[in-house]
């Protein structure tokens, strides 16, 4: 083997492990910021102290040797972050609620909800196909409704659902809801902001408020 090609396979290897350690140092420094936000919720839940860089010895001790046991256990109490991101909507005025859901490819409305708005007689056939490249299961669609005046925070729109059996929220704003709108979920605010992130903010329900509304239905 040529001078070169041992220098060229040297160089190589020096930026593998430069970016194996960039890579673990990205990591580490984010579950130090994880740790730290849930110290301050959970202190007597979560050991903190252990979780980074191990600076004594010079070496790094990666974050799988180093986590605390509690955050792998199933013991922690319902919080925010359990529930599913949930907003306050209007469809005609009529007030319901939505699930922001970014596992659906389609935007619906159960057919309760089209009872309510005394629309069951505009519910038109849809023969379109919906992209479904991961083979997510589908709801059945009952059909279409295209001219529902929907109200979030102070931004309103006529908007077009597909109708689906009775649901828990009423409304389900799926990807096509999300994209067009140019919609940002913000889980770290708890809102959603539609519009881009200067567009109009619509706060995520509490989890007293979205235990409440499933009580109510069920």
């Amino acid at each position: 083997m040529m001078d070169d090609d041992v220098f060229d396979i040297r160089q190589i290897a020096l930026r593998r492990q430069q970016r194996r350690l960039h890579a673990r140092a990205s990591v580490e420094q984010l579950l130090e910021t994880e740790a730290a936000t849930f110290g301050k919720c959970r202190s007597s839940s979560f050991d903190t102290k252990n979780f980074g860089t191990n600076s004594n010895n010079g070496t790094q001790n990666t974050f799988v040797s180093t986590m605390a046991v509690p955050l792998f256990e199933d013991d922690s109490r319902l919080s925010r972050m359990h529930v599913p991101p949930i907003v306050k909507c209007e469809c005609n005025g009529v007030e319901g609620y939505a699930l922001i859901n970014t596992g659906a490819m389609a935007t619906t409305i159960s057919m309760n909800m089209v009872k309510k708005l005394r629309q069951t007689d505009q519910i038109v056939h849809d023969a379109s196909a919906i992209l479904n490249p991961l083979g997510l299961p589908l709801p059945e669609f009952k059909g279409k409704v295209k001219y529902v005046d929907l109200t979030l925070g102070r931004w309103h729109q006529v908007s077009q659902f597909f109708v689906v059996d009775d649901t828990v929220p009423e409304v389900s704003l799926g990807v096509d809801f999300l994209r067009k709108t140019q919609s940002v979920v913000h889980l770290e605010d708890a809102s959603l902001r539609i519009g881009g992130q200067k567009g109009e903010r619509v706060s995520f329900l509490t989890t007293r408020d979205v235990i409440t509304l499933f009580q109510k239905k069920h």
